[in-house]
């Protein structure tokens, strides 16, 4: 208004001025969406990269993802979650149904209460292993996580999403060594051998039910307790040495016998194989196996008492077997009868200690101790130096299971 006089130049100047604002203010504006555009573009970029990032960590992982909407009740079910079960992208639909259907008839109670509980809002997060069927008909163990990521004012859930992973090579192991440990815990409670584990201490862990016919002693009735307080006091020092050790040495076993005491106050003889584990992080113990060995005891006892009286008796005594016509073993007596030693009659046959005219007497005695199981007959024996003596000899036949004469036992007299 100031320098401009003529209306009409005004005008055209105010139009001017307009459209220098225009295109001012619409290359600012340009400016401004273009940085904003490549703004979202370099977002978008990282979000594709972060998403690759993510499908090639769930691929390396074994894991499948799920997109629920709780309300609508469809699933986005990824490539990878069909191809975990044998199907192709185009044969799974998007409903919760295509998944609930293929839960084990066993496992979908359990699995949909973790579900349950988890929408409601009174667990952290979904967690359940359960088991799946597959295209061919077979079932596979999943581990299924997810986690509620929208909800609604009111609480109800909008959107969940989650994981499959694969663990059916874990599950099956799993079950065989569930049924290795029953199997070994069945072979321990019903052996006849008793089986303890006992701490670097030698106190009592653990007592299998068996040991108790051995001890009387209930599984837990000596929990914690010393073995070797049951160990006879006249035992006690060697055994002790023993235990010391094979606990010194890793995988180290040793057989020792011993009188134990019984829960009825009674000493039994047990033979006990201890072999150190402690080193072994799948049983961290020595392991004892028990048998009672008392009777054995008795028999050797009783065994010894007959070898001194073979060695010390009176009368000459001689065995052999009963398909043989050798004799198989003779006490220092008989020798001394013979004039020889034990080391030259064992072997000789037994009609050479006889001379040529005893010799049917002396086989038809031992057919009649073969039929009756007994015989006595006088006859001559032959000394070593040639000379003969008058002798009473008793012919027993003893018999096996089987009803045949295992063996023929002579008592000599002079």
């Amino acid at each position: 208004h100031l320098f401009v006089r003529d209306g009409a130049l005004h005008a055209h100047l105010e139009i001017a001025k307009g459209w220098i604002f225009i295109f001012v203010t619409s290359g600012l504006l340009w400016l401004v969406l273009r940085r904003r555009f490549e703004e979202l573009e370099c977002s978008h970029g990282l979000l594709r990269e972060s998403e690759t990032r993510w499908k090639h960590a769930l691929e390396g992982a074994s894991q499948a993802v799920w997109d629920w909407n709780p309300q609508t009740r469809q699933v986005l079910y990824s490539p990878e979650w069909k191809a975990m079960l044998g199907f192709a992208p185009y044969e799974i639909g998007d409903t919760l149904e295509e998944w609930e259907t293929r839960v084990h008839p066993e496992d979908l109670a359990a699995t949909k209460e973790q579900l349950q509980l988890h929408l409601v809002g009174q667990s952290p997060g979904y967690v359940s292993e359960h088991r799946l069927r597959c295209k061919d008909g077979s079932y596979k163990w999943i581990l299924d996580r997810g986690k509620v990521t929208s909800r609604a004012p009111d609480g109800k859930p909008l959107r969940m999403v989650g994981t499959h992973s694969d663990i059916h090579r874990r599950k099956q192991a799993e079950e065989a060594l569930a049924a290795s440990e029953q199997r070994f815990r069945a072979l321990v409670e019903k052996s006849h051998e008793g089986i303890c584990t006992l701490g670097a201490d030698f106190k009592i862990l653990y007592r299998s039910p068996s040991l108790k016919s051995l001890q009387g002693f209930e599984p837990a009735e000596r929990q914690d307790h010393d073995v070797l307080e049951l160990v006879h006091p006249e035992d006690r020092a060697a055994t002790r040495a023993a235990f010391e050790e094979v606990r010194g040495r890793a995988g180290e076993s040793k057989i020792i016998t011993a009188r134990l005491q019984h829960r009825d106050g009674t000493w039994r003889w047990q033979e006990a194989t201890l072999t150190n584990y402690l080193t072994d992080p799948a049983v961290g113990a020595l392991v004892v196996n028990f048998r009672d060995v008392t009777e054995r005891k008795q028999l050797e006892v009783e065994l010894r008492h007959w070898a001194d009286a073979f060695q010390h008796c009176a009368h000459g005594i001689a065995m052999a077997a009963g398909n043989s016509t050798q004799v198989q073993v003779c006490n220092p007596a008989l020798a001394r009868m013979l004039g020889s030693t034990i080391e030259e009659i064992t072997g000789a046959e037994i009609l050479s200690l006889y001379p040529p005219s005893e010799h049917a007497r002396v086989v038809a005695a031992i057919g009649e101790s073969d039929r009756v199981g007994r015989a006595v007959y006088e006859a001559r024996k032959v000394r070593r130096d040639g000379s003969t003596f008058l002798a009473e000899v008793q012919v027993v036949s003893v018999r096996d299971e089987s009803g045949a004469v295992s063996h023929r036992i002579a008592s000599v007299a002079d």
